[in-house]
């Protein structure tokens, strides 16, 4: 029968012996895809592999046969449905200008940018205050079941105590207008911190801080369906974490906002990688 078939006993016997063992392999991978996914539900399959390898498992696959995996087994997430609520209590009256125009970053703690959300918990909003910097892609945020300006600020000191009061020195503060960053002991707080306070005069100059809430709600926080102010309060700091410490960013050449800001400490300035940010006033 082998021989009428053009096979040979090794042969078979070698294709069956591969063929489980692929089987076994893409039952492992399928595994930590599953495993990954309950912690970043909306992660795409491209940053989900690069995440899984940055952990520091070895998948033993390329990424597109891992991609091909995923789309194998109906594990492709699909877009995440965006929201736009509003996100100022539009009191803000002091102008400033929009420092961020054509301006080259070259390392952190150079640009931020700052944004208030919303997000349904029980029968009620609660509020999102985000800081990101633009360079690293590293988000704090708190929550609160208020839109006080104090909660501002207390995102604000959790930035410049992970930071360093000097390294913070300088750096562009970028927000809307709305009352929060106009607070007074706020603006006394950037003043102590050498900050320079730079304003969005519309949503799409703030473009960074919407894609941080976006990545925030639409892809954590919502699917994990929180249902108390007190899993909110819980699911902010693990986004934190998954963000900053666990998320490849492809921008960042797939490592983590933590992995890469440790990097850049080895890498001198005039080798670092330009971020050039768009500018408003020159646009055609």
């Amino acid at each position: 029968m082998y021989s009428v078939a053009g096979l040979t006993r090794q042969g078979v016997w070698q294709w069956s012996r591969d063929r489980e063992q692929r089987a076994t392999q893409v039952a492992e991978i399928l595994k930590h895809i599953v495993k990954w996914r309950k912690g970043h539900p909306k992660m795409g399959s491209r940053p989900l592999y690069y995440s899984i390898l940055r952990s520091g498992v070895d998948l033993g696959i390329g990424v597109n046969k891992f991609e091909q995996i995923v789309r194998e087994h109906g594990l492709l997430v699909g877009k995440a449905k965006t929201k736009k609520p509003h996100s100022s209590d539009g009191k803000g009256k002091e102008n400033y200008d929009n420092l961020t125009n054509g301006l080259e970053l070259t390392g952190i703690n150079q640009l931020i940018v700052l944004d208030i959300t919303y997000i349904w918990v029980e029968d009620r909003w609660c509020y999102i205050f985000s800081l990101k910097d633009v360079y690293s892609q590293m988000v704090f945020v708190i929550p609160s079941e208020n839109m006080e300006a104090k909660n501002a600020l207390a995102c604000l000191d959790k930035y410049v105590k992970y930071h360093g009061k000097e390294a913070v020195k300088g750096c562009i503060h970028h927000s809307d207008n709305g009352s929060q960053y106009n607070w007074q002991a706020y603006k006394e707080a950037l003043k102590a911190y050498g900050m320079r306070i730079s304003r969005a005069r519309q949503c799409k100059e703030n473009g960074s801080s919407e894609q941080s809430h976006h990545i925030c709600k639409n892809m954590y926080l919502e699917p994990w369906q929180i249902k108390t102010y007190e899993q909110l309060e819980k699911a902010c700091q693990k986004f934190m974490d998954k963000n900053n410490r666990e998320r490849a960013i492809k921008q960042l050449g797939y490592l983590t906002p933590y992995k890469f800001e440790q990097k850049l400490k080895e890498i001198p300035m005039e080798q670092r990688k330009r971020k050039q940010m768009h500018d408003f006033d020159n646009t055609t």
